[in-house]
C-alpha cells in the first residue's frame, strides 16, 4: 500500500479504532489529547477522521504519520496497525516507529508538566528546577586545554535578583527571565 492522502469516505477505521482504545484504556478525549501534546480538536478529527473548513463544511482529516504513531501510542494501539488503517505504509515509517516518542513530541505535554510541578512545594520546585539547569550545563573544563565552562544559568539569575526576595519570588523570577523577551533592563 502507497503512502497517500486518503480519498474521501464514510467510514475511518484508523478514528474507531483510536476510540475504542480510548474508551478501554479509560480516557476522555481531552485526556488522551493532553497526554499526546494534542488540542482536543485534533484528538477528535483523528477519530471522525473529518476536518472543518469553515462554513459549515468538513473534509477528510489527513493526519501525519508522526501524530498517528503518538496517538496509537498514547491509547495501546500497536502503531504499525494505525498507520495501515489510515493508509500509510509501516515499511516506509520504519524509524519514526522506532523513536520512543513520535516525531520528538514529548512523553508529557507542556500543560501536563506544568500542573505537575503546580503541586510540588516550593523545595521540590527547586530541586526540579536544579535538576533541569544540570541538565544544561555545559561539560566540565577541558582538561587539554583548560578552557572554563560557561557559568550556569541560575548562577548568572542568582547574581542578578535581590536578596530580599522570597524563594518563591525568586522561582517566579527565574521562571520570568527564562522567557524569551521578559528580561528586565539592569537598574542603573
Amino acid at each position: 500500500m502507497a503512502d497517500q492522502k486518503r480519498d474521501p469516505q464514510p467510514h475511518w477505521p484508523l478514528g474507531e479504532r483510536l476510540r475504542v482504545a480510548r474508551e478501554q484504556a479509560g480516557l476522555s478525549q481531552r485526556q488522551a489529547a493532553e497526554a499526546a501534546g494534542f488540542s482536543v480538536t485534533a484528538w477528535g478529527q483523528l477519530e471522525t477522521g473529518l476536518r472543518s473548513v469553515g462554513g459549515g463544511q468538513t473534509v477528510p482529516a489527513n493526519p501525519r504519520p508522526a501524530t498517528i504513531v503518538a496517538a496509537a501510542r498514547i491509547v495501546g494501539v500497536e502503531p504499525s496497525e494505525a498507520l495501515n488503517l489510515a493508509g500509510y505504509d509501516p515499511r516506509q515509517h520504519r524509524t519514526l516507529l522506532q523513536r520512543p516518542s513520535a516525531g520528538g513530541r514529548p512523553t508529557v505535554s507542556q500543560r501536563g508538566l506544568a500542573e505537575l510541578i503546580s503541586q510540588l512545594t516550593e523545595r521540590q520546585r527547586q530541586a526540579v528546577l536544579a535538576v533541569v539547569e544540570a541538565m544544561l550545563e555545559p561539560e566540565e573544563a577541558d582538561e587539554g586545554t583548560g578552557a572554563q565552562p560557561a557559568p550556569a544559568h541560575h548562577d548568572v539569575v542568582e547574581r542578578k535578583i535581590s536578596p530580599d526576595l522570597t524563594e518563591s519570588q525568586v522561582y517566579e523570577e527565574k521562571v520570568k527571565r527564562s522567557k524569551p523577551g521578559t528580561q528586565r533592563r539592569p537598574r542603573r
